[in-house]
């Protein structure tokens, strides 16, 4: 390898007024040092002075003033843009302008410090200088350039110091009960599979113009942020993918308020617009305001909705420093995900190691930067996925192509393998050859769900990722790669049954209202509410019964009362035998209401209430896909018709007209997954013993779902 050493000089000597750089780095941090980066080798042409080539891999020797000198190790993060990414900006209020891949420079690094591999972590760009993080056991620096120099300092030091929190509230997350709404079960893990999270990021006229109203600026701000993103969410195995980027340099195109609520609701209204407009496929979106406000509130997103049309959250950035703003939307992100705050109830993280909390869920930080998520939000990301929440992240994602470079732990073309550097290797992919980066001799295969301890391929019948419910589809390996298929389920509106209730497959999922009264309150005795407890208490838009909670400006909170159409999409009505008992624990409220008719009979309807601000996301309302007519489900507290908020999903289908000829089951992405003993994309022809799949669906169950929709 050739080994270049190349020195940019930065000297205070060149200033006439040297103490211009103490007053700008002193508004940025009250404790810092000034760096010289040098570039001590390179596998591409050096990088000159003023950042114009960005090389796969570089080592950075950074010499600190009166510290000791840190050698970083960096490789492009090729993860980070796909291929298709687009970026919008405005030329005039009504039109905008579109730039794609070839006009965006990738600059984005991931890496570690030498000699301190298992206790660092660092994300930087070099687009414009050296910009960005380093974790190094356990604290967090940053680096910048000021002028013609740099300077890096410890977050903690950094100006101005605020309190921050989150206005999502919940209660304490419900025990996954087996055979309940949300299914649990004992499944393969994913670790050694990155799941992509392909992420819209959108930034406002007023952050805009905080950043200088320069595009390229607030572009590479967005991207930088989605690449301190990525470095947090790789401890999930989960990938960051930014897909697109907008920014509103002439007009806001939802009213941004004060309340950051209000500009929830309005921002996720506008996500199937954004959806329309981009012409680009995302599973996620966030929306990030530079608009300040004297509350303590950065986010806020609804719970439990990735990959769901109402996926994203809004943050506010007080502080136009990348590493800040990537942690509270990955803590949004996080809530999309399924996970509570480690901080709130009763919960086994509310106490955290040490003086401060560095988990990423907290509910409130002061002066700290998250560094990890908590065993508690591991686990409840384990719990959200096994549900059916995020299936859209084990979809592969088309990342940008450039040139191969072996050891940074991308497989390229070319490479079999890549399990990063020697010492990486043994643990990353014992299947790969460090240094050449192609599979040991003998191996088949490299890490996966279908790839054994031997690296060798599993055979085709094998399971590789079990059916979580009656809505999911299992995964069988192929026989030809280690990688697990796509994760598939049935098409929306597939009749199915949870806790002896019929509704319809939404999204992968099968949630009734029975289901949720399960969760609540657990199995036994338990039942859902009669209708009348609908139709009577959810009208009235009180604790009692309503569709949620309304927000105002001035502090006061105001119960919404349900319409005659959506009443079984409010509040969740239970009734139960015994005295009952919630599942959970935190601040919830039990409400009991006795009707009275005439001749004595009387119906008892049980649900729960809090009593403090809450999102939409109460899971004292009803769930998200439970059946409420004939062909209806509850979405967002509305009951709607299936059709206008499903996928269209088309299957192959046979002279008659019948998908997949009956012999097999229509997934999610239009393809016919055939009963054993018929193959062909129709599932038409007799399959060969060699080439049957053990999946079974009887006829009589096809045509059911297809019938229910019109009962």
């Amino acid at each position: 390898m050739l080994l270049l050493t190349i020195y940019f000089i930065f000297t205070l000597s060149i200033f006439t007024n040297a103490n211009e750089y103490d007053t700008l780095a002193s508004k940025r941090s009250s404790s810092y040092h000034f760096v010289k980066p040098t570039i001590v080798s390179s596998t591409l042409p050096p990088i000159i002075s003023d950042f114009t080539s960005h090389p796969a891999s570089i080592r950075v020797l950074l010499q600190i003033e009166d510290r000791e000198d840190l050698l970083l190790n960096l490789n492009l993060n090729e993860d980070l843009l796909n291929e298709h990414f687009k970026f919008f900006f405005q030329a005039t209020d009504e039109y905008q302008l579109t730039r794609h891949t070839d006009r965006i420079i990738h600059c984005y690094y991931h890496g570690y410090v030498e000699n301190n591999l298992q206790h660092s972590k660092i994300a930087l760009s070099t687009c414009n200088g050296f910009r960005g993080s380093i974790l190094l056991h356990g604290e967090y620096y940053y680096l910048e350039p000021i002028l013609n120099t740099h300077i890096i300092y410890k977050h903690d030091n950094r100006l101005p110091k605020r309190v921050k929190t989150c206005g999502t509230v919940h209660l304490d997350p419900f025990p996954l009960i087996p055979g309940n709404f949300t299914q649990s079960f004992t499944h393969v893990k994913r670790q050694a599979i990155s799941r992509f999270v392909e992420l819209y990021l959108i930034m406002d006229l007023t952050l805009h113009q905080l950043l200088g109203s320069n595009f390229i600026h607030s572009l590479n701000y967005l991207v930088h942020v989605a690449n301190e993103m990525d470095l947090m969410y790789k401890s999930l195995s989960i990938r960051i993918a930014l897909v697109g980027a907008t920014v509103w340099s002439s007009t806001n195109q939802i009213s941004v308020e004060d309340d950051l609520s209000i500009t929830l609701d309005n921002f996720l209204d506008y996500i199937p617009t954004l959806q329309s407009q981009a012409s680009v496929i995302f599973d996620n979106a966030q929306f990030v305001t530079g608009k300040t406000h004297p509350s303590t509130v950065v986010g806020f997103a609804p719970l439990s909705t990735m990959c769901l049309d109402n996926s994203g959250g809004v943050s506010r950035d007080l502080d136009l420093r990348e590493l800040d703003i990537a942690a509270t939307i990955s803590h949004e992100m996080g809530h999309n995900f399924g996970l509570y705050h480690d901080d709130v109830g009763s919960r086994p993280c509310y106490l955290c190691p040490g003086n401060e909390c560095t988990r990423i869920m907290n509910k409130v930080g002061i002066d700290v930067i998250p560094t990890e998520f908590s065993q508690c939000s591991i686990d409840e990301l384990d719990a959200a996925l096994d549900s059916g929440i995020g299936n859209c992240i084990f979809n592969e994602v088309p990342m940008l192509v450039t040139d191969p470079v072996c050891g940074n732990r991308f497989v390229e073309p070319g490479e079999e393998c890549d399990c990063g550097s020697s010492i990486e290797c043994p643990t990353v992919d014992p299947c790969c050859q460090p240094g050449l980066c192609l599979l040991k001799n003998g191996a088949q295969c490299t890490a996966g769900e279908c790839c054994d301890a031997g690296c060798q391929l599993s055979p085709s019948d094998r399971l590789c990722r079990e059916k979580r419910n009656e809505c999911d589809i299992p995964e069988y390996c192929t026989g030809s790669t280690g990688s697990c298929p796509p994760d598939l389920y049935h098409t929306d509106g597939t009749l199915c049954t949870t806790a002896g209730s019929s509704s319809y497959c939404f999204k992968g999922t099968c949630n009734t209202h029975r289901g949720q009264c399960y969760s609540l309150f657990g199995t036994a005795g338990v039942d859902v509410g009669v209708d009348v407890c609908y139709s009577e208490l959810n009208n009235k838009g009180d604790k009692y019964g309503n569709c949620g909670i309304r927000h105002n400006l001035d502090g006061i909170s105001t119960y919404i009362a349900c319409t005659a159409s959506n009443v079984k999409c409010g509040k969740i009505q239970c009734s139960t035998p015994a005295d009952p008992e919630l599942q959970t624990t935190g601040s919830a409220e039990l409400t009991i209401v006795t009707l009275n008719f005439l001749g004595g009979a009387q119906v008892e309807c049980i649900g729960v209430n809090i009593d403090v601000d809450v999102d939409f996301t109460d899971p004292g309302l009803v769930i998200q896909g439970a059946k409420c007519g004939p062909g209806k489900i509850c979405v967002d507290q509305m009951c709607v018709d299936l059709y206008t908020v499903s996928d269209q999903v088309l299957c192959p289908i046979n002279d008659l007209g019948v998908p997949c000829s009956g012999k097999g089951t229509c997934s999610n992405t239009s393809v016919c997954l055939c009963d054993t003993g018929f193959t062909g994309s129709s599932c038409n022809q007799l399959a060969s013993a060699m080439s049957t799949h053990k999946f079974s669906t009887p006829l009589i169950f096809i045509l059911l779902s297809f019938l229910i929709l019109f009962l």
